[in-house]
């Protein structure tokens, strides 16, 4: 999620892909967890945000599964 060039630098790429027509899913995997951060990663085109390990496998897996 962050880097040098910004702290929220995610939401940056999500918003570059998205405005490009970009349809691949996203999942942000980053340090954080809250209920607010989630959210933002939702707005900005994401499936969902974790920081959990075994969360983004399974929320990888149902996006293959459902073809998203």
């Amino acid at each position: 999620m962050g880097r040098k060039e910004e702290p929220k630098e995610g939401y940056v790429v999500l918003d570059k892909l998205c405005s490009l027509g970009d349809t691949t899913p996203s999942v942000i995997y980053a340090s954080s967890n809250l209920p607010e951060h989630k959210k933002q990663a939702r707005v900005h085109g994401a499936i969902r945000s974790t920081n959990r390990a075994d969360e983004l496998f399974q929320l990888v897996m149902d996006a293959i599964a459902n073809g998203s």
